[in-house]
């Protein structure tokens, strides 16, 4: 009975969360990054054996028709992001190097990024696009949901952390019948990455971020959950706006 009154209660709490949420117009795009493969898991926990602070993720997937946002039924959102130590499962030794992305002029990454070209995806969710070549069988921090009657899809994971070049970010995309519609990055406030990195163990181990909101080649204010820390978790939600 406590579990069902708590489960109200983080509800409640994501519904006001996505109340403040912005919805300027379709949510901006952004590259998937070096990280993404085609795990085809359909999970609603993806923290595995990740060490973290518990948070839990409200996504919203909406679409404008005749001027008013509409939620997406069973579409599918697939979440990936790097652990309290800024390791990607599939990728941990070339994510442990702390090799920072090498920048140009215009504030954009310039050369190949690492990965590599590992081909097309083709999963029970996605179809065609480009993953890259995973070097590990990790699959921690990864995991899709289809999106209910109110167009949701909810996540437990833990708070991201960082690693070089980038600040604390979750990666994101929307599929409608194995389509990819959305690719995005979604960010944290600083001020809460700043106080669960001080203060709460493993981030403690990994402090002196070198990048925040403001220097990070990709933010966009337009993708910043609105979150919350509510003792022992952070609630996190947004709304996502896609295409027809």
């Amino acid at each position: 009975m406590e579990r069902e009154v708590a489960v109200a209660q983080e509800d409640e709490i994501a519904a006001v969360l996505l109340g403040r949420s912005p919805r300027t117009g379709p949510t901006p795009g952004a590259i998937d990054g070096p990280y993404w493969f085609d795990v085809d898991l359909l999970r609603t926990d993806l923290r595995e054996d990740r060490p973290g602070l518990e948070t839990r993720l409200v996504l919203r997937v909406l679409e404008i028709r005749d001027g008013e946002a509409v939620p997406v039924h069973n579409a599918v959102v697939e979440v990936w992001h790097c652990d309290a130590f800024g390791v990607y499962s599939g990728f941990e030794e070339i994510s442990r190097m702390e090799i920072p992305i090498p920048m140009g002029d215009d504030g954009l990454p310039v050369g190949p990024m690492p990965g590599g070209d590992a081909g097309p995806s083709d999963g029970s969710y996605s179809h065609g696009e480009p993953e890259s070549k995973r070097t590990d069988d990790a699959t921690y921090l990864r995991g899709a949901q289809p999106t209910d009657s109110a167009g949701i899809a909810r996540f437990t994971t833990i708070y991201p952390g960082w690693y070089v070049s980038r600040t604390s970010h979750v990666h994101v995309k929307v599929y409608r019948e194995r389509r990819n519609v959305l690719t995005a990055q979604l960010y944290l406030d600083d001020e809460l990455s700043d106080e669960i990195h001080t203060t709460v163990a493993p981030y403690t181990e990994h402090v002196v971020r070198d990048t925040r909101n403001e220097t990070d080649f990709l933010f966009t204010p337009e993708c910043r959950l609105v979150a919350e820390r509510h003792g022992d978790r952070v609630i996190a939600a947004i709304d996502l706006i896609v295409g027809p």
